[in-house]
């Protein structure tokens, strides 16, 4: 892959007046013992300090500036291959906290530019959102997530300059432009989360606790979130649970997100909001907010309790496993029991069993069918669930018994 690179009014070897300048305007920061390098590999000593103040200068452009951010990350693009090994040090995993991930996400798109990396051109430009192409789908929708996925973990540091600073420089379409910025916006927020890149954490708490951002953003950011972050989320998420004021679209998103942070708090917190949204209110529009919320949950529950999702994350904690699946398993049991669920709340009930797979749901389910003087669509889907879960709690001894025989 060829490397763009755009004209550059900044300088490579900047002189103490330009420095002095960018540095009044907070532009340029002047390296600490935390970031000093001398004789960085590829640059010397000089042009390593040079690097880091250009890595700060395009960090500290304003959220939305894209044309000043463009020419500082071409300042930074203006050292050369030689800057890569220097701005792997900078995009190391450890510089992505709330206070260094801009840096590090500079750091980390300028060395994937220098490094040629072949992703870049379909993440930067996904043909998802190329209305010639996406015309062409069946469903004519911009789909760009497809792209970003393909790419991984190595494309989210570019998701990011997207959405902090470039999201308006893209050439959208005149005639579907609003469909391809709510489509992109989405993929944005979702794609870290989907791949479960870590270094999204500090980025995606910002977007998710941002009081000024639309609530759909914030609920789209704390579910992807959870993913990205896992147990590390959980106290992020239960805080913004916690705010009285807190949207619905943004509640929602919060409840599923801490469906991945697979702890005891967030179990606690589902299971609450699980028994609230059951309660009756009298406005119709709260009492569909309240529907959603407790699909949220049941969705949730079936996440946290997921058995494969602890086979493969916590191999070594089959106690604390075993407990919480049972927590999540047997609230949902008595739920489907109930009369009043929809045909898509049973349906969903029954997903999250299976996922959960616990052996103790069983035996409950086949109970609870046969009690006298059930609604007929209560017994059905306590039936139906009754034959789908055990196949489910078999496929997982098998797994398990395939697993232990071959250690």
């Amino acid at each position: 892959m060829t490397v763009m690179q755009r004209t550059s009014p900044w300088p490579r070897t900047w002189g103490v007046a330009s420095l002095a300048l960018l540095a009044g305007l907070g532009l340029v920061w002047f390296g600490g013992p935390a970031h000093a390098q001398e004789g960085a590999d590829g640059l010397g000593e000089a042009e390593a300090a040079q690097l880091d103040s250009a890595l700060h200068a395009a960090a500290n452009v304003p959220s939305g500036n894209h044309p000043a951010y463009l020419a500082a990350r071409d300042a930074v693009l203006e050292f050369g291959p030689a800057a890569i090994p220097q701005l792997d040090a900078r995009a190391a995993a450890e510089q992505w906290t709330r206070e260094s991930w801009r840096v590090a996400c500079v750091a980390a798109v300028c060395r994937n530019h220098l490094a040629g990396e072949e992703f870049v051109e379909y993440v930067e430009r996904p043909s998802g959102l190329d209305r010639e192409q996406y015309m062409m789908f069946r469903k004519p929708v911009p789909m760009p997530a497809r792209d970003f996925i393909r790419a991984g973990k190595p494309g989210v540091p570019h998701l990011m300059e997207r959405f902090v600073w470039t999201f308006e420089e893209y050439p959208y379409s005149q005639e579907n432009g609003e469909e391809e910025r709510h489509a992109l916006m989405e993929a944005l927020l979702y794609v870290p989360g989907r791949v479960e890149d870590r270094r999204a954490v500090a980025f995606l708490t910002e977007v998710a606790t941002d009081p000024n951002r639309e609530a759909h953003w914030r609920g789209a950011a704390a579910r992807s979130l959870g993913q990205a972050g896992s147990r590390e989320a959980a106290e992020t998420l239960l805080e913004l649970l916690q705010d009285e004021q807190l949207e619905y679209a943004a509640r929602h998103g919060v409840l599923r997100g801490l469906g991945h942070t697979y702890t005891e708090a967030a179990l606690d917190a589902l299971l609450r909001e699980l028994s609230a949204s059951l309660e009756a209110t009298e406005s119709e529009e709260a009492q569909q907010e309240r529907y959603g919320l407790r699909l949220a949950c049941i969705q949730a529950l079936g996440t946290l309790g997921n058995w494969l999702a602890w086979h493969r994350r916590f191999p070594d904690e089959a106690e604390r496993e075993a407990n919480l699946r049972e927590r999540a398993a047997m609230p949902l049991v008595r739920l489907l029991a109930t009369d009043g669920r929809t045909d898509y709340e049973r349906q969903e009930i029954t997903v999250a069993l299976s996922a959960i797979a616990f052996e103790g749901s069983v035996e409950a389910l086949q109970r609870l069918a046969a009690r006298d003087g059930l609604e007929e669509d209560v017994r059905n889907a306590l039936e139906r669930a009754a034959r789908v879960v055990p196949r489910m709690v078999e496929r997982r001894a098998q797994r398990l018994a395939r697993d232990n025989a071959d250690e």
